[in-house]
């Protein structure tokens, strides 16, 4: 018979107050948060009940799907979802069959270096993040005991240094409508990401003290873009499109809001036809290092809302740096 508690009476089996919370620590090792130390016993055992009776899926391939079930997975931007669910085609057809603890860094790295000759670098390093993703989620809930992820180098990626001019965007806007004119005047003015535009309320658009951003993906990243001309503008462009009155800044074409989906379409029916009149091909995320080409180093990063500012330097500063001769 196991020893009696000396705290926590009253609470499921191997359940504690913790910190900040209540945990449910399992016997293969683990901690999973079930509810906040504010929560009442019956709240506390509803919690451990959802857990103690949802089936655990098995393997490897079973950890993907329990993930992509899972609160975590849907915080993420809608756009890397749609990356993931992608990704975990990949993940399931190499390690799928097998158990999670079987799984060793040096089952990963061979992997890697095969998908790397047989697709791309930068595929491989997207794919291996998603899996680390699953193995913390994992680890974190007690169904693997370590993390084979962990010490495994991804490849080094080449920061692009395509660079849109003036001229090239002008050339693009001419076949383009209203919506994703409005689109590249704004993208231009701010440098905001692509899910942050398409994201925005209209209401965003019309506060007295600039243009009110917030990005829920990027820890809940706020910012106030100060009103210019050039910005002024693009949100005029925007709230003249139709129909006026509705909630979101970017209306589908058959009513609704725009999704990034939508969006690509429109961009990929555009970029073609540039494509057949002469222009050269560029990704719609080059456009957010066009737009702080010109700013200095410390404005480019508060603009773009980066953590760090070697983030900026590295990928958001394409034109070669002029300097003068030694004599």
């Amino acid at each position: 018979m196991g020893r009696a508690r000396k705290s926590d009476s009253g609470l499921p089996a191997r359940v504690y107050a913790g910190r900040s919370a209540y945990e449910y620590r399992p016997r293969e090792g683990g901690c999973i948060r079930l509810a906040p130390l504010a929560a009442t016993p019956e709240e506390v055992h509803r919690a451990y009940a959802l857990i103690s009776t949802k089936p655990v899926r098995k393997g490897f391939a079973g950890l993907i799907t329990d993930y992509k079930d899972s609160a975590d997975f849907k915080k993420l931007a809608e756009q890397t979802k749609r990356a993931y669910v992608r990704y975990a085609t990949q993940l399931i057809a190499v390690f799928g069959h097998m158990e999670p603890d079987d799984i060793e860094p040096r089952h990963i790295r061979e992997w890697l270096d095969a998908r790397a000759a047989g697709k791309s670098a930068v595929v491989a390093n997207r794919e291996f993040a998603m899996m680390g993703a699953v193995v913390r989620w994992g680890y974190e809930r007690g169904r693997i005991a370590t993390r084979p992820t962990i010490g495994v180098r991804r490849f080094v990626e080449q920061p692009r240094t395509r660079v849109v001019t003036a001229d090239e965007l002008e050339a693009f806007a001419a076949h383009a409508g209203p919506r994703l004119r409005a689109y590249l005047a704004l993208r231009m003015a701010t440098g905001l990401r692509q899910g942050e535009l398409l994201a925005l309320p209209l209401r965003a658009l019309t506060q007295p003290d600039g243009l009110h951003v917030e990005n829920p993906s990027k820890r809940g990243q706020r910012r106030i873009i100060e009103w210019s001309p050039a910005l002024q503008t693009a949100c005029d462009a925007v709230l003249h499109l139709e129909p006026r009155l509705r909630p979101f800044a970017w209306p589908a074409a058959g009513g609704g809001k725009l999704t990034q989906a939508g969006f690509q379409v429109e961009w990929q029916r555009v970029m073609r036809k540039h494509v057949e009149a002469g222009g050269e091909r560029f990704h719609e995320h080059d456009l957010r290092a066009a737009a702080v080409e010109e700013l200095d180093l410390d404005h480019a990063q508060r603009l773009l809302g980066h953590q760090r500012q070697a983030t900026t330097a590295r990928h958001y500063r394409r034109t070669p740096e002029k300097v003068k001769p030694a004599r």
